[in-house]
């Protein structure tokens, strides 16, 4: 099946998919079981896993668990078909979206792995991934022998997954200018692979396009046959490979090779360089290291894509000219950064090696010269600056096995005889196999090297100059002038390559088991699990509970996953819960890692560190390693990697964040932490002064209760022979609360729980015109206030503009309602219901949420400054001027609610005191009148 139109012409019908029914691991995005209609089950997998050990077993285990198999029982798909099919989002009947996120990212990396490892099969040296939204899908194409071609089995590839698998392969990336894949802004870095034993570097370009990112990945191999052996099998003429190791010999001046873009330039100088003897010191300074040279000492210098990262070359150069180098590489001149680092080591005396793009070797002065660069004409002018100039190209030419096309040799063989036509017919077969592969596979290397002045030689010795040692040597006392020759003009024309650039036929297939693919030799560990535990269950139970043991035991390990995830979940709550006290200064930490770090380490390796460091005993250990999970199981999106542990309102705005890119996920964080420390404080006091209250009213209800429990007892038993008639009012009164609270106290309590309860629910509840009213009183009022610095400070930074994405005052509004209370949100409607009105000025917060000193204020800051500037100008002064009124409108209600508590203590103590006098006096008149 290639396409999702075959897939759905499938008979039986394709049902859904059964990867979560078996643990696949590793093979997920390779082996898919699926279930048809009819009950059938069949095998989804790619051409290399059709056959082998793990589709045997996968097989054999669909048969046990009671899956009848179709007929075929399995089918061939495309790598983003079957992860399609995997993840259930191919379109088909009865897929959904959701997926297993422990597949998940696993299935991402094997579609990303597999796309590299058929540019490498294929000697493709770039490999282009574009998610462009004018295009049904996404496309994906390889620079192979500089020919822009498709490759078919990439085909149907949505944007949303071409998304997620750039922002899984941006995790690996190292010297990036970015903590996340953000497809609004120009990204650079590099990637170390490991395809088919081979060490791979992918150096990573991308390009924000008007209609969706562009990322094009330049695929370099590590392996020295790659690279290049000698010259001579690059393809260079003797005469040429003479002059370049001539220069290579020659102490001093700069090497600088020229060509396109793909002409090989970074392959032909890692050459040269790892022909240096070993007596020589080499340090390269490249950006990023491409090739790896194992004499020389190399530097990735990670810069930033805006022009202002300097400091790196400057802190490199000023260590690399006291290393007593003999040879430096500089990667690339091809800015004014490069120019300048150029000319310092130009005119220092070592050996330079460098590349550049010009159309020809006469250019590259001009290059070199040009207000793009900033070298001097009078430095290069310099004798013995420009040591040799070398302009290098890649020329098509025809299959080296044939040499005319087979049409023309049919035509000329017309008149043959049918036992010539015949053996024509057997010999043509074979050539078709040798000429399958297109004619953009064939290249060869031609270069020009145009005549340079150089001034006389230093004092060399002749013998050590036969050798390819030192120019000279500190033991060697025949040291002898050697006059200067002059490089041959002949190799200043383009001469053809004899040597044959191609590869392996182009559709060729390695033959080895799909078992073999990933280990050869050897079966795979997810075979040989998937066999043991099948011969387990098959000796553990008796042949007649066999076929159903399956099914007991997998009902038995889901209940225990549910239990276990069950568990989980409620101790991420109580992890989160916990955490909160930290989100303001995480929020800090992070952006400051961010903006410090300048992408040399992205989110998923600060995860990575917290949760080395924390452990498991911590709860930010913890959350951090759950977070370094599902930071790479969804792809790198930021709002469902702290979903649940963060507020909504959070990880909304973070979201925004990472989707408007240019840095705004440091901004954005920033603003959190102010805000979060903000909303923390403000809702401590407010906690602190509600738990006031509720301890007052706790003292007070206290002490009622005690009036007929104990104090009213005790003196009635004190004062026993006094009569009724005697006791004076200050004791009546006591006795009399005491019959009342006796018989009301239950319903007493249940009222004032009410009556508190009321309050409390009305505060973030309660909307409408009564509300209003109630706003202008404690503790409405504080709540309000409270709200409001809240709402303002979130707008500020809703609206504030963030990279490529500009926040509109309604989406902003959106946002803020998306987990405010009952209360807010009647504010946030009529807000919303005045902006659909057409109303874009600061009338749109004029609903009661702010005082009125303050919303004129603010009226006045948006008239005068816009909207975004005007909110952050009143967002300033409210802070200023409300949260210390706020504090001591908390500190006075806290305060008037305790002296009341304490005051009603005391009246109640001191009406004690006046009942025991009053029943004194009254004891004294009873015994006076006896």
């Amino acid at each position: 099946m290639a396409d999702h139109e075959a897939l759905g012409r499938l008979r039986p019908a394709f049902v859904r998919a059964l990867a979560r029914e078996f643990d696949l691991g590793a093979l997920a995005g390779r082996l898919c079981p699926v279930l048809l209609e009819g009950s059938y089950a069949a095998l989804f997998a790619l051409a290399d896993y059709v056959h082998g050990d793990q589709a045997d077993e996968l097989e054999r285990l669909m048969r046990k668990r009671g899956y009848r198999l179709a007929a075929p029982a399995r089918y061939v798909l495309p790598s983003p078909l079957l992860l399609a099919v995997a993840r259930e989002a191919a379109g088909a009947p009865g897929l959904h979206a959701a997926d297993h996120p422990a597949q998940r990212r696993t299935a991402l990396q094997a579609l990303f792995f597999d796309m590299v490892r058929w540019g490498v099969r294929h000697g493709a040296s770039d490999l282009h991934l574009h998610a462009d939204r004018r295009a049904a899908t996404a496309q994906v194409r390889y620079t192979v022998g500089g020919a822009y071609v498709a490759a078919p089995c990439f085909n149907g590839l949505s944007h949303a997954c071409l998304l997620e698998i750039l922002a899984v392969a941006w995790m690996d990336v190292r010297a990036g200018n970015g903590a996340v894949f953000d497809p609004r802004a120009e990204q650079q870095g590099r990637i170390a692979l490991q395809v088919d034993e081979v060490p791979v570097v992918l150096r990573w370009a991308s390009l924000a396009t008007d209609h969706g990112p562009s990322v094009c990945l330049r695929i370099l191999r590590q392996d020295p046959p790659q690279g290049g052996a000698s010259l001579a099998e690059l393809g260079y003429l003797p005469a040429q490979v003479a002059t370049l190791e001539r220069a290579c010999q020659r102490a001093g001046g700069a090497v600088v090779l020229a060509g396109t873009v793909g002409a090989g330039k970074s392959t032909t100088i890692a050459t040269m360089l790892r022909g240096l003897p070993a007596e020589r010191k080499l340090v390269t300074l490249e950006d990023p290291a491409e090739y790896a040279i194992a004499n020389a000492l190399q530097n990735s210098v990670s810069r930033s894509l805006d022009g202002e990262a300097g400091a790196p070359f400057d802190a490199k150069l000023l260590t690399i000219k006291r290393s007593a180098m003999h040879d430096l590489y500089l990667g690339e001149v091809r800015d004014r950064q490069t120019g300048r680092v150029f000319t310092d080591l130009a005119g220092s005396g070592v050996s330079l090696y460098t590349t550049t793009h010009a159309g020809s070797a006469l250019l590259i002065p001009e290059r070199l010269a040009s207000d793009f660069i900033g070298v001097s004409r009078d430095f290069l002018a310099t004798p013995g600056v420009l040591k040799l100039l070398v302009y290098q190209t890649l020329l098509p030419r025809l299959c080296p096995a044939c040499a005319l096309p087979l049409a023309v040799l049919w035509r000329r063989g017309a008149g043959w005889s049918h036992a010539q036509r015949l053996a024509w017919r057997c010999w043509a077969a074979r050539l078709r196999r040798a000429c399958a592969a297109p004619a953009w596979r064939w290249r060869r290397r031609a270069c020009a090297i145009p005549p340079v002045a150089r001034p006389a030689r230093a004092p060399v010795c002749r013998p050590c100059a036969a050798t390819r040692g030192a120019p000279w040597s500190p033991n060697c006392s025949n040291r002898k002038p050697t006059p200067s020759c002059s490089i041959s003009s002949a190799g200043a024309t383009i001469r053809r390559c004899a040597a044959c650039w191609g590869g392996a036929h182009a559709g060729s297939r390695p033959t080895r088991r799909c078992g073999q693919s990933i280990a050869p030799g050897a079966r795979s560990k997810q075979a040989r699990w998937i066999r043991a535990w099948s011969n387990a269950v098959s000796r553990c139970h008796p042949p007649c509970a066999r076929r159903r043991a399956p099914r007991t035991a997998m009902a038995e390990h889901a209940a225990l996953a549910s239990a276990w995830r069950a568990a989980g979940a409620l101790g991420q709550r109580l992890d989160a819960w916990r955490f909160g006290a930290e989100r303001g200064d995480y929020y800090e930490y992070l952006a400051d890692m961010l903006e410090g770090l300048q992408g040399r380490q992205t989110l998923r390796d600060i995860f990575e560190t917290d949760a080395a460091r924390h452990g498991e005993a911590s709860v930010r250990g913890r959350l951090a390693r759950r977070w370094l999970h599902r930071y790479q199981d969804c792809g790198g999106d930021l709002r469902a990697t702290w979903a649940r542990c963060l507020p909504e309102g959070d990880c909304t705005l973070l979201a925004l964040a990472q989707a408007a890119g240019g840095g705004a996920l440091g901004i954005v964080l920033r603003d959190l932490a102010h805000l979060t420390r903000l909303t923390q404080g403000m809702r401590r006091e407010f906690c602190v002064t509600i738990a006031a209250g509720l301890v007052a009213m706790t003292v007070a209800c206290a002490l009622l209760a005690a009036v007929p429990a104990f104090s009213a007892p005790r003196l009635r038993l004190v004062f026993q022979a006094v009569p009724p008639d005697y006791h004076g009012a200050w004791s009546a009164g006591l006795f009399a609360l005491a019959r009342y609270v006796e018989a009301a106290w239950s319903a007493a309590v249940a009222a004032l729980t009410a009556a508190v309860a009321l309050v409390c629910w009305s505060l973030p509840r309660y909307a409408g015109r009564a509300r209003v009213f109630l706003d202008r009183w404690q503790p409405w009022r504080l709540y309000r206030d409270m709200q409001a610095i809240r709402f303002l400070a979130l707008a500020t930074v809703l609206l504030r503009q963030r990279g490529n994405i500009d926040t509109r005052l309604r989406t902003a509004l959106l946002v803020q309602g998306a987990d405010a209370p009952p209360w807010l949100a009647w504010h946030l409607e009529r807000m919303l219901l005045r902006v659909d009105a057409g109303v874009v000025d600061a009338s749109v917060f004029d609903t009661g949420l702010f005082e009125p000193a303050h919303a004129w204020f603010m009226a006045d800051m948006v008239a005068a400054h816009g909207l975004a500037d005007g909110l952050a100008r009143a967002r300033t002064r409210v802070e200023a001027h409300m949260l210390p009124r706020l504090r001591r409108q908390a500190q006075g209600l806290r305060w008037a609610l305790l002296l009341g508590a304490v005051g009603a203590v005391l009246a109640l103590a001191l009406w004690h005191y006046a009942a025991i006098d009053d029943l004194r006096h009254a004891l004294v008149s009873f015994y006076a009148s006896q």
